[in-house]
């Protein structure tokens, strides 16, 4: 019972936490005036996706993304990727209208990403709920998480994704082993596809690491085996979705360069290391619709200070930390 109301206790205060934190930092998540002052290139045109699912879901639109009218005054197609949060904002479309949905989107992303994280540090560490709860607030919302919140990337912001797979992935490979969580790895790594490419390109590194330091047991390679291999799968359906070819013009290409766009001097796209590990990476919302903040100030020196322990899964963080870099 006490365990139970732990958990119910840290679980809010995660909430509270996040939800302090928006806020102060990003306060139009939470005011009235919704879709309106938070800046990046991005943060319209999802806001547009999440009403295009939500027709998917409570109208007729197509779910093949044909039939799109941004390509006046034909139609066009389109492959959205953010699954996971839009279809978390979708339902709720019809109930409380489109923009508190896809605000409310946000704030379950980086609430389960807190939570699964949570979950995973328990189950790797041994440590009690609260201190798993804290410590799961540097990946929840570390400097990264805040600057996708930032620019509007809600692809981006599923970084639940890695926690959940990695902790389906130890139930398989680690005693007492559940076979039903080899197949739930498969499932979360296609989610993961679909709703955050990004994060899938790390995945495959991440799940490698994790199999290869924590399966124990005597047939251990082979459930680690069968973990990568249904995991591969996974990644494999959305790739195959997205080279699937569409009818009449393709729109929202936001990969795709656009002619006479240079970009200024200092806007450099590799890290620097004042960029890495101050947070000095020059910011100006008048002329970039894109801007990433990340540094590992913070968790290097929680990083720093976990070496100096002895602990079980030292070393499984550390390989995290240099993938995760």
């Amino acid at each position: 019972m006490q365990a139970h109301r732990d958990t119910l206790m840290a679980g809010a205060g995660l909430l509270l936490v996040v939800l302090a934190v928006l806020a102060c930092l990003h306060p139009s998540l939470l005011s009235a005036d919704l879709g309106t002052r938070m800046g990046g290139g991005f943060h319209p045109g999802h806001a547009w996706a999440m009403d295009r699912v939500a027709q998917m879901l409570w109208g007729d639109a197509s779910w093949l993304g044909d039939g799109v009218p941004m390509a006046y005054p034909d139609t066009g197609h389109v492959r959205l990727i953010g699954w996971g949060g839009l279809l978390l904002g979708a339902v709720w479309v019809p109930l409380i209208g489109l923009l508190p949905a896809y605000h409310l989107a946000w704030i379950l992303n980086i609430v389960l990403s807190a939570w699964l994280a949570t979950a995973l540090i328990r189950r790797a560490s041994g440590a009690s709920v609260y201190a798993a709860a804290g410590a799961s607030l540097v990946y929840a919302l570390g400097p990264m998480a805040l600057g996708f919140v930032a620019n509007g990337q809600m692809a981006k912001l599923h970084m639940w994704c890695m926690p959940l797979c990695l902790l389906l992935a130890d139930r398989a490979i680690r005693g007492p082993r559940q076979p039903w969580a080899v197949v739930g790895v498969g499932l979360t790594a296609a989610l993961t596809g679909f709703s955050s490419p990004s994060i899938a390109l790390v995945l495959p590194f991440a799940l490698g690491c994790w199999v290869v330091l924590r399966a124990d047991g005597h047939r251990r390679w082979v459930w680690a085996a069968a973990v990568l291999s249904i995991a591969a799968a996974g990644l494999l359906l959305p790739m195959l979705y997205h080279q699937l070819p569409g009818q009449g013009t393709p729109v929202l290409r936001p990969a795709s360069p656009i002619p006479g766009l240079v970009h200024p001097l200092w806007l450099s796209p590799a890290a620097r290391p004042a960029d890495l590990f101050a947070g000095l990476a020059p910011w100006s919302a008048a002329t970039d619709g894109i801007n990433n903040v990340a540094y590992l100030g913070l968790p290097a020196l929680i990083g720093g200070l976990a070496l100096a322990r002895r602990s079980a899964v030292r070393g499984l963080g550390l390989g995290l930390t240099v993938l995760g870099i």
